[in-house]
């Protein structure tokens, strides 16, 4: 995994346990602007300028009176619309948030298992490779002692053809040295007949 991806990835992590670590303080302090605000709207609109003593007060017409009651109610409609889609919306982003976080959480998981997955078909693809290397080692080795048998199996016929030469060769010098003893034994057999 990329060391950028995995700081990124960090880095949200720790914004979002930051950010849920302090949600309460903002919740409330938003309740508290939210009341804030309507306090004081309430109060500007209700109070009309205080009267002094050279002014007398003059009752507001009553239409005014009925149009501004009207406002409020309308503002005080729209404030609890805005707090309940507020509401909504902040439920929203936490559920979207503890989404992304089991998403990041899970991708971490399969960028890690991915890498283990890559390292395990390297050394398979090694070992692989190792393992043809020595094949093809032993196909040579194998080439290799083949010929030599080969070789000496010739050596061995000739050495067969040359011992059966010298054998014939031999009987034959044998048979024909008996046959010069036998012929010298007649002769000098002869030789003492006559002597």
């Amino acid at each position: 995994m990329a060391a950028w991806r995995s700081d990124l990835l960090s880095a949200f992590a720790e914004r979002d346990i930051r950010e849920k670590s302090q949600a309460s303080i903002i919740s409330e302090y938003s309740r508290l602007a939210d009341r804030a605000a309507i306090s004081t709207s309430v109060a500007t609109t209700a109070t009309a300028s205080p009267p002094t003593d050279q002014q007398q007060p003059t009752p507001p017409p009553s239409s005014d009176l009925q149009a501004l009651h009207t406002t409020v109610t309308t503002l005080r409609t729209d404030l609890a619309t805005s707090q309940k889609d507020r509401t909504t919306l902040q439920t929203q982003l936490t559920t979207a948030t503890s989404s992304l976080l089991l998403l990041q959480k899970s991708s971490a998981a399969n960028l890690r298992e991915l890498d283990k997955v890559k390292m395990e078909r390297f050394q398979l693809e090694q070992k692989f490779k190792s393992k043809e290397d020595e094949a093809k080692l032993n196909r040579k080795m194998i080439e290799n002692l083949q010929d030599e048998i080969i070789a000496l199996n010739i050596q061995l016929n000739i050495g067969e053809q040359t011992k059966m030469r010298l054998k014939s060769e031999n009987e034959e010098l044998i048979s024909r040295w008996m046959a010069l003893k036998k012929d010298e034994a007649e002769a000098m057999n002869n030789n003492s007949k006559y002597s």
